[in-house]
């Protein structure tokens, strides 16, 4: 963690290492959500593991269209939220269709929207909009999933960060941070 925190600009207690994005999202669900009766939202079209991670724990996905520009339709996403919805997913730049969003708009749904905001940057090393990695430390309800050396292979293969286990006050508190850590020691998992 050291490494990365030096690698990243944020502090240790504030990243997660675990096995791959698809862990990451999946947790997200099982920490914040209540099956059968919380929901998430997520632009459409997107990553499809939000929507396998939404159905593997019994919560619905709400998806919101992109515009046809394709940038964020920021009020309709906030509008898709009721008092059940635990979760926002972003990814910038957006996978499949590969267009970034302006951090006005993103940094404008953190601010509004109720629950906890899931900004996947997995591939903001090619954006020109560049990462909100340090955003992370502002916004209590923002968490950032990125792969190292996304779109890239590494040696020894590519470990998932966590990004924005806030170091106090947030809503889940330092307590996420142990919580993801504890899950990612449960047999079957590979901690590294």
């Amino acid at each position: 963690k050291a490494r990365v925190s030096a690698l990243k600009g944020l502090p240790a207690e504030n990243i997660f290492l675990g096995n791959g994005s698809d862990e990451a999202i999946d947790l997200m669900y099982r920490i914040f959500c209540t099956p059968g009766k919380d929901n998430a939202v997520a632009i459409v079209p997107s990553y499809g593991m939000y929507s396998v991670a939404a159905e593997m724990n019994d919560v619905e996905l709400r998806g919101v269209a992109l515009r046809e520009d394709f940038f964020l339709p920021v009020q309709d996403l906030l509008n898709a939220a009721d008092a059940n919805t635990r979760l926002l997913f972003l990814c910038s730049p957006n996978n499949p269709s590969g267009n970034a969003f302006p951090a006005k708009e993103i940094l404008s749904l953190v601010e509004n929207f109720p629950g906890m905001v899931v900004l996947d940057e997995a591939y903001a090393d090619f954006s020109a909009f560049g990462s909100l990695r340090a955003k992370v430390l502002e916004h209590p309800n923002l968490v950032q999933p990125s792969r190292q050396g996304a779109g890239a292979p590494q040696p020894g293969g590519s470990a998932n960060l966590l990004q924005g286990l806030w170091p106090g006050g947030p809503p889940a508190g330092n307590g996420l941070c142990r919580c993801l850590c504890h899950r990612a020691d449960e047999p079957g998992e590979v901690p590294l």
